[in-house]
């Protein structure tokens, strides 16, 4: 998306291939005789998940991490259990499921369970920061300990007008904050982005307004935004999450943290 030299895209929430970063710094951080491996990487043929598995392939290879398994899955994948069933025999350490979702992450999940293999950790780029739609599916025990890479929101995030979102999208839809997925979070920060922008600009001309985002930070759920000249929002950080004691909740950088990491993750109930 942002080789194309587009100069009118501004991407609020963090680009892709940045996600998986702190997984790598996670993993690359542990004394060696604790670090995993191997790794199986499985993942979608989809220009969200794509790059994420294709950037961080590389970077845990050069720390020492054997690839067991690379496969790329086409995008209209409807049968995930033979994909699932590979990564099953590859039996490496920590699985990387490249899933767009809900949908085509917890197939994988649930023939893990089936087939009792327990990997150290599982990452999943989306689904299991789906809140309640990820977890009706998956059951909640069987969250415990799964991760996910996340542009920095949780429910107890201090971040611009958190509260207030909360307050307001639970009122509307029911449930706890836990059941919030990210989708809604991304889309409200755009929201929030181009208030900002068009307050600051004093003014509904388009032109104005890009001048605007262009040349100013701005804030959101997902923490603070500055567009590069590509479009990416430069001031954005990858955090990785974990499902913990039924929270989804920030694990990774250590500075961010609410909790260790678990590792090795539970074993499935």
């Amino acid at each position: 998306t942002f080789t194309h030299g587009f100069t009118n895209l501004f991407s609020v929430s963090l680009s892709a291939t940045k996600y998986l970063a702190s997984f790598v710094n996670y993993v690359l951080s542990l004394p060696a005789a604790q670090r995993p491996k191997t790794v199986a990487y499985v993942s979608s043929d989809d220009p969200f998940t794509g790059p994420q598995v294709e950037t961080i392939k590389p970077l845990l290879e050069a720390g020492g991490i054997k690839t067991a398994l690379y496969d790329i899955y086409p995008a209209e994948t409807t049968d995930y259990a033979p994909i699932a069933q590979k990564v099953v025999n590859a039996a490496a350490d920590v699985v990387i499921i490249g899933s767009v979702g809900v949908t085509d992450c917890t197939p994988f999940l649930q023939t893990f369970i089936h087939q009792h293999y327990n990997p150290k950790l599982v990452v999943a780029t989306s689904g299991p920061d789906q809140g309640n739609a990820f977890t009706s599916v998956i059951g909640q025990k069987n969250a415990e300990g799964l991760i996910v890479p996340n542009d920095g929101w949780w429910p107890d995030a201090k971040s611009f007008q958190n509260a207030e979102f909360i307050k307001a999208f639970v009122a509307k839809y029911g449930g706890t904050p836990d059941d919030i997925g990210s989708s809604s979070v991304q889309a409200f920060s755009v929201g929030q982005v181009l208030q900002q922008a068009v307050n600051k600009a004093h003014s509904l001309d388009n032109e104005k307004i890009m001048q605007t985002l262009r040349s100013n930070t701005f804030q959101s759920l997902q923490g603070p935004v500055k567009f590069g000249s590509d479009g990416q929002n430069t001031a954005d950080v990858a955090y990785l999450f974990q499902w913990q004691g039924g929270k989804l909740i920030p694990v990774f950088p250590n500075d961010q943290a609410q909790a260790n990491v678990e590792y090795p993750k539970p074993a499935w109930s």
